[in-house]
């Protein structure tokens, strides 16, 4: 569909809508009655782009139309006039004395007390486009009464525009705020009557990315725009240009400690920033991070240390790249740094030495970490729910899995804990596919629940090393046919082997009975039998294990 821009401001008006009076709360539907048809006009609204260059209505334009509380409906256009500057709209909504109008539509807004809260109301990726921005990119609202029979829309965000030349091929453009606790982009409440917006959960920081290389000239400068939130940039911000030339990859950064206040209006302004020349002073980086993935992964400043310096990502290959200035070490993913991404593989730096708390959590689609048999230290949390990771590789000098660590990782089949001394709470709960899991027979201490739920998993070395099994550590490990008891052994904990159905023998070796609960090993498992040393039989009888005696407990032969 063709998207046209030219000179325009707009207002809404609202058809065959009964008189009735004002209110600054919007009153409840008049029940049974419905209008289909709204109309707007191209007079009061939507942000210009320079002198000459205004938005227009498009046909692709979609609209939200509430009426007191909840939801809006989807109201499209139904017929542009030739000027553009003015479009009948169709939809269905119950009748009402006030209609609130968002542009563009979002499914889940919802309007609540006279504040309407949306999701992404500024995209934290926008398009690089020379000259415009996405079309979708800029927000408006709208409000009438029946009385008014008009909707004067109003725009509540802000444009900036970068003013460039240079000698590289540009990809990404990125202001950031100086002040990390100021939010740009994001999730917002708008003020239904005054379209004041404020972002309550988002980022400090909007990008413009391409697909493909924009080459700029030292000569013509060439213009590219933000949209922003009104209330943003008062600290000042920082632009960050990120390009390559003849196979070398670059970045130039500016900051500026200068108010750039955008203030909202009818027509919100747009701060021009003055040329940019982008020749010297730039920073030659290295791709030092190659990762697959179904949608471009943000890189925050925590991500790494050191930090990234920037980030592309090409739709037609999935493949994106993360760089660091050249020549640098990197040693540490940091927390939280690809949670709940689209992340399908990632190759990590042999420098890596750390992956922290969370880095790759909920990742539901990651199936290969390259180079993770270098990493010496894993973050609680640091995989869990990555529900495809089928396989890891870890290194001989990890010695400490934290809690949680592959929580819910439902593909791994195996993994080889020979070398590891600690392993956390829940640290393989509900790995349900896992068939191997190699202890280290010197490992001192493995948490409560470490492999609840691994329900295929068929053969385990518990360590000679521990003294305690504890609680839920093998529960519901429905595939446990056979296990052993160490010799040092002090206390099997509450519901340690519950669950486990197909378990029918235990070899207990303690000489002295261990602590022990009713709960502690299956119940009505048919030809289950717990074997202790002949020598010590009688201890067993006359501790609590005599619970277990009448049923299961035997001499075991080669004690």
């Amino acid at each position: 569909m063709k998207n046209i821009i030219f000179r325009i401001t707009s207002v809404a008006v609202v058809f065959g809508m009964a008189a009735c009076s004002q209110s600054e709360e919007a009153t409840d539907p008049q029940v049974g009655q419905t209008i289909t048809e709204l109309s707007v006009a191209a007079e009061n609204t939507r942000s210009t782009l320079g002198d000459e260059n205004w938005v227009e209505w498009d046909e692709a334009d979609v609209f939200g139309v509430f009426t007191g509380r909840g939801f809006s409906e989807q109201f499209t256009v139904k017929e542009l006039a030739s000027d553009k500057h003015s479009a009948k709209l169709q939809g269905e909504i119950s009748k009402a004395d006030e209609y609130y109008i968002l542009y563009p539509y979002d499914e889940d807004a919802t309007l609540n007390n006279g504040s309407i809260e949306v999701e992404d109301i500024i995209l934290q990726t926008q398009s690089l486009i020379e000259g415009t921005f996405g079309r979708n990119h800029n927000p408006a609202i709208g409000h009438t009464t029946g009385n008014e029979n008009i909707a004067p829309m109003r725009n509540i965000a802000g444009l900036v525009k970068v003013h460039v030349t240079g000698e590289i091929d540009l990809r990404r453009i990125e202001l950031k705020s100086n002040d990390q606790n100021e939010l740009l982009c994001g999730n917002g409440t708008i003020d239904a009557q005054t379209g004041a917006l404020t972002i309550t959960e988002g980022y400090p920081n909007v990008a413009l990315n391409t697909s493909d290389l924009i080459t700029l000239d030292p000569a013509v400068p060439k213009d590219f725009i933000f949209v922003v939130a009104p209330q943003t940039l008062e600290q000042g911000f920082e632009l960050v240009f990120s390009g390559e030339k003849e196979g070398k990859y670059y970045q130039f950064r500016y900051t500026t400690s200068n108010s750039a206040t955008i203030k909202p209006s009818k027509i919100l302004n747009i701060t021009t920033i003055f040329d940019f020349k982008i020749t010297d002073e730039t920073v030659e980086l290295d791709r030092g991070i190659t990762y697959t993935a179904n949608s471009a992964v943000t890189i925050n400043d925590s991500a790494f240390t050191p930090s990234a310096l920037d980030s592309g990502y090409d739709e037609k290959t999935k493949t994106g790249y993360i760089y660091f200035e050249k020549g640098v070490t990197v040693t540490e993913v940091g927390t939280s740094a690809f949670a709940g991404s689209s992340l399908i593989t990632l190759e990590l730096p042999e420098t890596i030495e750390k992956i922290s708390t969370a880095a790759f959590q909920d990742c539901t689609e990651l199936t290969q970490v390259i180079n993770l048999d270098k990493v010496t230290e894993i973050g609680a949390m640091a995989f869990a729910g990555c529900s495809k990771l089928d396989n890891v590789t870890l290194s001989d000098q990890l010695t400490t899995i934290e809690d949680n660590t592959f929580e819910g990782c439902t593909s791994l089949r195996s993994v080889n804990l020979s070398h590891v001394v600690s392993i956390g709470g829940s640290a393989f709960m509900g790995c349900t596919a896992l068939q191997t899991a190699t202890l280290n027979d010197s490992a001192t201490s493995i948490g409560s629940g470490a492999f609840d739920g691994c329900s295929n998993l068929a053969t385990v070395n518990v360590p000679c090393g521990l003294t305690e099994i504890s609680d839920n550590l093998f529960r519901n490990c429905t595939s446990l046919a056979e296990v052993s008891i160490p010799v040092n052994v002090t206390k099997i904990g509450s519901n340690a082997f519950y669950g486990c159905t197909a378990l029918k023998q235990v070899y207990c070796k303690p000489m002295t009975p261990p602590e022990v609960y009713a709960n502690s090993f299956p119940a009505d498992n048919e030809d289950f039998y717990i074997y202790v040393d002949p020598k010590a039989l009688r201890d067993y009888q006359e501790s609590s294990w005599n619970q277990f005696f009448n049923s299961c407990i035997e001499p075991g032969a080669g004690f």
